[in-house]
């Protein structure tokens, strides 16, 4: 079996369709997920502490896996951004 990504970002899509069709589709899609038990769901979040977490769990809630996306490589954005993050602030002092 080959590992993949199914990406969900919760927008509305043809917010005025009224004939049930995106009703329909969602159903379909919850369905689809709750009866396959292989699914996993990556959840991400972006905090105060974490620039963006993520963790992907099973169909039964146990977590599989989860970080903070902070360091990439050897590039450590989090320190990156807080560095701008002062800079912006003296820059509006001054």
């Amino acid at each position: 079996m080959n590992d993949k990504i199914l990406f969900h970002c919760p927008i509305t899509i043809n917010f005025a369709h009224h004939d049930g069709g995106i009703k329909s589709l969602n159903t379909e899609i919850n369905k689809l997920i709750s009866s396959n038990k292989e699914v996993c769901v990556l959840g991400i979040d972006r905090g105060e502490k974490n620039l963006i977490y993520y963790s992907v769990i099973d169909q039964k809630g146990v977590i599989k896996e989860m970080d903070s996306l902070n360091v990439i490589g050897k590039t450590d954005f989090l320190s990156k951004l807080i560095k701008i993050e002062k800079e912006r602030s003296s820059s509006r002092k001054d």
